[in-house]
């Protein structure tokens, strides 16, 4: 009896659990669905903007985006669900409690009470940055908001980052496409010409990239490197500068062998190294 009674007993628990576990494996893929989705459907730039985000932690202000039947919502640490799922993709919460939201196909942004503290109204909205600013999608161009919604700097541009430690941020042209870095105002201190740019670095370096050939560029717009003039190598890579100031440049003398020499750069421009 004792082993009937224990089999009855342990029966429902298993099945409970499965149940339990297949929920998660939905939720789960779900999830990950999402986020595939989210990748490639995103409407900004090609290679802008998921490469700014700030934190790799999973919960923001005590909260994580969760997939319940196809609408998006918030879980605390403990899983219990706090935001119901309610909208058509989510983004996490920054720093000021505000978190981007999709309902109805328009971007808006919430509190962590879920309710709408800037009404839907955009193409597509990031996160906040630690300035206070937003780059949303308005009529298919990128501008930057504040936290009350209202426009700090038009939406003028075919691609923008964030604004990094030195008050500037890389930001396309509409007409042209073509890359330079805006200050707060709007206004580009350094020239749009590139046909590619990346975010200034904490020493004060930039990538970019004219007809395929990259260079590294300081915050007056100089360039560090140039791979077309500065570097010993024939055919280049990459180019890599790093947050201490030191540049990497890889690549061959040789067509058919792409890691055969490497160049390493200081920050003032000086070639220290190369094999």
């Amino acid at each position: 009896m004792e082993n009937t009674n224990l089999t009855q007993n342990t029966e429902p628990t298993v099945q409970t659990s499965q149940k339990k576990s297949k929920k998660w494996l939905a939720s789960l893929l779900c999830i990950v669905v999402a986020v595939a989705a989210f990748i490639i459907l995103y409407p900004f730039s090609e290679k802008d903007d998921l490469q700014n985000s700030d934190s790799n932690n999973l919960f923001s202000q005590g909260l994580t985006p969760v997939c319940v039947d196809d609408k998006w919502g918030y879980i605390n640490e403990q899983g219990d669900l706090i935001i119901e799922p309610q909208f058509d993709m989510v983004l996490s919460f920054s720093e000021n409690g505000l978190a981007p939201v999709s309902f109805n196909y328009e971007w808006g942004y919430i509190n962590t009470n879920g309710n709408f503290v800037i009404e839907p109204q955009f193409d597509t909205a990031e996160k906040f940055a630690k300035n206070g600013l937003a780059r949303v999608r308005a009529d298919n161009k990128l501008g930057f908001i504040d936290e009350k919604g209202e426009f700090v700097i038009e939406p003028l541009f075919m691609g923008a980052g964030d604004f990094t430690e030195n008050g500037l941020a890389r930001a396309a042209r509409a007409d042209n496409g073509k890359y330079g870095y805006i200050n707060k105002k709007g206004d580009f201190v350094i020239e749009p010409q590139f046909d590619y740019a990346e975010d200034f670095l904490q020493c004060g370096l930039a990538r970019v990239e004219i007809d395929y050939k990259w260079g590294v560029i300081n915050e007056r717009g100089d360039y560090v490197v140039n791979c077309e003039s500065d570097v010993d190598i024939k055919y280049i890579t990459n180019i890599k500068p790093y947050d201490d100031g030191y540049i990497v440049v890889t690549g061959s003398d040789n067509s058919y062998n792409s890691h055969g020499k490497t160049a390493i750069f200081n920050s003032d421009g000086e070639q220290i190294f190369i094999d």
